[in-house]
């Protein structure tokens, strides 16, 4: 896939990130889920949909991030630079909502990224043991 149709096939606003640093290899995927995390920031619900769709969206980007995992075998996986900084970017996002809802998908959403990664180890090592 040529680099300058992923970079069009991403919306203008992802090709920024933190304080405007680029997001060089990013997966147009993560790409979008962050954009969704900000687009749930303006949209008026209450706190137990927005829980939801916080949490869905944070633990479909664990998902993703774990796709990127460049070498399981280590006991912390090799993630790309640019699927780590999504991640921060993502908490970012939701610590800043008012009704706490952010904080406890967070929260969720980490403690299914850790384990995910620790059993994407135990089963690389089992394979190769």
């Amino acid at each position: 896939m040529n680099t300058h149709n992923v970079k069009t096939a991403a919306s203008e606003s992802t090709e920024t990130g933190v304080e405007g640093q680029e997001k060089n290899g990013l997966d147009p995927a993560l790409a979008q889920s962050l954009d969704y995390l900000k687009l749930l920031k303006s949209k008026s619900m209450n706190e137990e949909e927005r829980f939801e769709l916080l949490t869905g969206t944070l633990l479909n980007m664990a998902e993703q991030i774990c796709n990127t995992v460049t070498d399981w075998s280590r006991p912390r996986p090799m993630i790309p630079l640019a699927s780590f900084k999504a991640w921060i970017e993502a908490a970012h996002i939701v610590h800043g909502y008012p009704d706490g809802a952010g904080d406890a998908a967070w929260e969720y959403a980490s403690n299914e990224l850790a384990t995910t990664l620790k059993a994407g180890y135990a089963m690389h090592k089992a394979d190769i043991a």
